[in-house]
């Protein structure tokens, strides 16, 4: 769940959709729009972690090992937007993406079954890049086994945790344009 305003947004791993939900009045919250996991250009199979930024929501799906962007700014009318998964357009460390984190024009996504770290460029919604990421044991990351969750500061640096190192992995972000 991610709230942003009077609304709430609620993932589901099991029904493998996103729903908004009006929260303006707390005793008596109205679902709003909701989209489902279609088995094609709608990718929420496992739909496992979500964030927000502005009028858009990313959200990070296990089961289809992708991150799609949704464009929520009417909250009665959910549109898909894009998406990119494991080994398309650069995005080499997608699979089973359990932690996304949206910083400026890019998410940044913990990938559990790759023990990885991917960063996606997001300036564009519907065309979504990778453009960098690291794998557990590289490049001096040693504490990425099953990345989880992750957060991005404005000092350049990104926090991941890794489940079964039981760490914090602290890693420098590129200077990306």
């Amino acid at each position: 769940v991610e709230v942003q305003g009077n609304y709430a947004y609620v993932i589901t791993s099991t029904d493998n959709s996103l729903q908004i939900i009006d929260i303006s009045d707390p005793t008596n919250p109205i679902a709003m729009d909701s989209i489902v996991d279609n088995g094609g250009s709608i990718r929420l199979s496992g739909a496992y972690e979500i964030a927000l930024s502005g009028k858009f929501a990313y959200v990070a799906s296990y089961g289809d090992n992708s991150v799609q962007i949704f464009d929520i700014s009417d909250p009665n009318s959910i549109v898909e937007l894009g998406s990119i998964a494991d080994g398309q357009n650069g995005a080499d460390r997608l699979d089973g993406p359990d932690g996304i984190e949206v910083f400026g024009n890019y998410a940044y996504v913990a990938a559990w079954n790759e023990s990885a770290f991917q960063i996606l460029d997001i300036s564009d919604p519907n065309n979504i890049i990778g453009v960098g990421s690291v794998a557990d044991n590289t490049n001096g990351a040693n504490g990425l086994s099953n990345a989880r969750r992750i957060a991005v500061s404005g000092d350049g640096y990104a926090y991941v945790t890794g489940n079964s190192d039981s760490t914090l992995q602290v890693l420098s972000l590129p200077t990306l344009t």
